[in-house]
């Protein structure tokens, strides 16, 4: 049937191509029938087009939003324009980026006198940058430091994924052109081999680092540490500021209750509004103290409930020191971002906090334990050591399960439920039961993403069987996952022979009535104008939603990973 839709494509006009399929019936219901987890809407050149180039689906794999289909000799153009779409901004980028290399020194001294000359006409300065609104829009973007942290998580990632390095001055081919230039303008290879640069650089640090000047340093760090830990305001100013070494009495404002009092600030007695924490007692809800008792009943080794000395000053709310493992429990209130005043990367800070000393520290929403309890608590047994092993890969049977098993075993037994796509899936059964499952879909040229992988129990040797199973029948190049670090650390992949080749940065969910969780892109503006025809759209879709009375909460970022294999065979 593919060679005589072929031959179909390259006899007929691609204006007729439709209407020729539909004279051949068994063609056409051929094409209906392979293509029929299709949108309705496709056309059938269209199915055509995915048929012949064996492309699994319509949608673009950054956006997840369906691509606009050109012809059946064109095929796709984008999935939005380039505000929207970012596979469209890439392709103009780099259409840019060819055209503007592609110049002569000559051609691009012109142009840039040209703009020179239009700014100075229009603006009465030679750059755009010069003007007072792109000076105070940039004074006030750098002004947040929520702003720069993003922008330079955001630089870190694209350097990371295009080079390889946290910092292209670690790559060797710019180590030698700067050590070239060096030598061409000062006749060595390091400035700091001249006495004068040593000197001036002396100079410069007796100057600015001395302790007075530190403390000014640090001043944003430790007010946004205060805010961040404590939920108070520290009211002190820059030229108050003096550093915590000599245990300075500092105003506190309580951001909760608006309380002000003074105290003697000491690590070893930390600052607390009186008035919302009337004793010393930490409160614990009643959730997290039934997370707290079902990990006393999987272990018998020491459980320590608010540990603040292993992280300081952050808390660990269950802390297993014989397993380095914490669990840090999350009321949907207390951790998002208005309600809790927590910041894009604080959850990420206390995870990072927590690796870096070698502890794994698993964290859960408060929406998790009491809507999804079981695949929790298989979760937190399954760190524990203290999880289901009956089960052996060898004793299962490798299956094609369809799509609403696949469907129903995800919803029963991973944490995020079944995505929305499920081209390709690889299970396990024992004894007629589906034990395990493995789901990937395809990205291009024999390159895939593995999405979601779940098990009823722990079944030793089950991924490890399942990839095997997916490379012998599909011979893909290579394989891309990402893991959550909210309750990985990625050792899965590891063992399966991934490598870890880049992170993502904290996303946020949104909170509605602080209950339940919302996916950011379930709530994006085109979904809320179906849902609140009469919102501005002018405004920013954060700004919509806290209108709404929506709240959003931030995860602990993930690490993406890939599988490099040699052949397609």
């Amino acid at each position: 049937m593919l060679e005589r839709l072929q031959r179909l494509v390259k006899e007929t006009s691609p204006k007729s191509l439709g209407n020729n399929i539909k004279k051949d019936k068994e063609l056409l219901r051929w094409i209906c029938s392979t293509t029929d987890y299709l949108s309705p809407s496709l056309s059938l050149t269209e199915r055509a087009f995915l048929i012949i180039n064996g492309i699994e689906s319509n949608c673009c794999v950054i956006t997840n939003k369906p691509k606009r289909f050109v012809s059946i000799v064109k095929g796709y153009g984008f999935c939005g324009n380039a505000k929207e779409c970012q596979c469209m901004r890439e392709s103009v980028s780099k259409k840019i980026s060819d055209a503007h290399n592609s110049l002569s020194d000559e051609k691009k001294i012109t142009i840039n006198q040209k703009r020179a000359n239009t700014n100075l006409l229009k603006y009465g300065v030679t750059n755009s940058g010069q003007t007072p609104v792109a000076k105070l829009a940039h004074q006030n973007f750098y002004s947040n430091q929520e702003n720069i942290n993003n922008q330079l998580d955001k630089q870190k990632a694209t350097i990371l994924a295009k080079y390889g390095v946290n910092n292209v001055a670690q790559l060797d081919k710019v180590k030698k052109k700067r050590k070239v230039t060096n030598l061409e303008k000062y006749g060595v290879e390091n400035p700091m081999q001249l006495q004068r640069v040593a000197n001036k650089a002396k100079l410069t640090k007796l100057e600015q680092y001395s302790p007075h000047h530190l403390a000014k340093k640090n001043h944003k760090r430790f007010i946004q540490m205060i805010r961040e830990n404590f939920n108070l305001n520290a009211l002190v100013t820059e030229e108050q500021y003096i550093g915590v070494q000599t245990r300075p009495v500092i105003s506190f404002e309580c951001i909760s209750c608006g309380n002000t009092f003074d105290k003697r600030f000491d690590y070893a007695s930390l600052p607390k509004c009186k008035i919302c924490y009337p004793t010393d007692t930490s409160y614990k809800s009643k959730e997290e103290l039934d997370l707290l008792n079902f990990v006393n009943t999987q272990i018998k080794c020491n459980v320590i409930s608010g540990d603040r000395a292993v992280i300081y000053p952050y808390e660990i709310d269950i802390y297993i020191p014989d397993l380095n493992i914490g669990i840090e429990y999350c009321g949907l209130y207390w951790h998002s971002e208005r309600s809790g005043k927590k910041s894009w990367n604080y959850h990420y800070r206390k995870w990072a906090a927590a690796r870096n000393v070698g502890i794994e520290l698993i964290t859960v929403f408060s929406d998790e334990w009491l809507h999804q309890r079981t695949i929790v608590e298989n979760i937190i047994r399954s760190k524990l050591g203290t999880g289901l092993r009956n089960i052996g890969a060898r004793k299962c049977r490798v299956v094609i399960p369809s799509r609403q098993s696949s469907i129903d075993f995800y919803n029963s037994y991973h944490l995020l439920g079944s995505p929305t796509k499920l081209p390709i899936n690889i299970g396990l059964e024992h004894q007629g039961e589906l034990v395990a499952l493995m789901s990937f879909v395809k990205d291009s040229n024999h390159r895939y993403e593995l999405i979601r992988f779940a098990s009823k129990n722990m079944i030793p040797g089950g991924a490890s069987r399942l990839l095997t199973s997916f490379v012998d029948t599909y011979h893909p190049v290579s394989i891309i996952s990402f893991s959550d670090n909210r309750y990985s650390q990625g050792d899965l992949y590891k063992k399966l022979g991934f490598v870890q080749v880049g992170t993502v940065p904290p996303m946020q969910q949104y909170v509605e009535n602080y209950t339940i969780k919302h996916h950011k892109l379930s709530l994006n503006k085109v979904k809320l104008q179906q849902l609140h025809p009469d919102i501005d759209l002018d405004k920013t879709e954060w700004q919509i939603l806290q209108e709404l009375g929506y709240d959003r909460i931030w995860d602990c970022g993930k690490i993406k990973w890939e599988l490099q294999l040699t052949s397609t065979k």
